[in-house]
């Protein structure tokens, strides 16, 4: 079964930033959630924002 993973960005001083990704696995999809948070988290300068990445079965509500 294929996965989306759909992660946004929301903050006030950036605006907000979404992204949308297909893949083969749960395990691949979680893992690219995981690496688009560390960069996140890994920038030089912090900043306050709201996060939310989550992996949905392909065709969900279908």
């Amino acid at each position: 079964m294929k996965y989306v993973l759909v992660f946004a960005l929301i903050s006030k001083m950036f605006g907000s930033f979404s992204v949308s990704a297909e893949f083969n696995s749960k395990e691949d999809c979680e893992a690219a959630n995981r690496d688009l948070r560390e960069m996140h988290y890994g920038v030089d300068e912090p900043h306050n924002a709201y996060l939310h990445g989550k992996c949905y079965p392909k065709g969900l509500g279908k």
